[in-house]
């Protein structure tokens, strides 16, 4: 019987790696991305890889928004921080998630702020805004981390 949930998790994360590429395809800046030797779908899949969780309704949507995209390169964006500050060995793939999360999180940030005359902040709003300071921050310690490890190569040459 665990073959065949096992089979059914894969299919379902393979349905939403497709949805979620065909999303990501819409945006010029994004598919700019992917110029290199990783291609798209390789990283929607690791996406879903990183991202699922039995019973996960975002993965049973017919549609996608930027929010559940967000939400959904956070799970995978919290791993793959970790993963890079103790070790720090991403590959290109992964890299690309990290890039693609603060992104996201740039464009959602950008609309809040235009919305911010609205006033109206429910706690999912609220929720979100705090992932997306979270990933904007992080992303800054990722580029003053990369800085400092190029900086060491540099200077192990002289």
């Amino acid at each position: 019987m665990s073959v065949i949930k096992a089979v059914g998790q894969q299919h379902t994360k393979s349905e939403f790696a497709y949805l979620l590429q065909g999303y990501l395809s819409q945006s010029a800046e994004v598919c700019e991305l992917f110029t290199g030797a990783t291609n798209m779908t390789t990283v929607v899949n690791l996406i879903a890889a990183l991202s699922y969780r039995e019973n996960d309704e975002r993965f049973f949507v017919t549609s996608l928004d930027t929010e559940l995209v967000f939400s959904v390169l956070f799970d995978g964006f919290h791993l793959l921080f970790i993963k890079e500050v103790q070790h720090g060995s991403l590959n290109q793939a992964e890299h690309l998630i990290l890039r693609l999360t603060q992104y996201y999180a740039v464009k959602l940030e950008a609309e809040f702020v235009s919305e911010q005359a609205d006033g109206s902040q429910s706690e999912q709003h609220l929720e979100l805004r705090n992932k997306l300071k979270q990933v904007l921050m992080a992303s800054s310690q990722l580029d003053g981390l990369y800085l400092q490890r190029r900086g060491q190569q540099n200077n192990m040459g002289r």
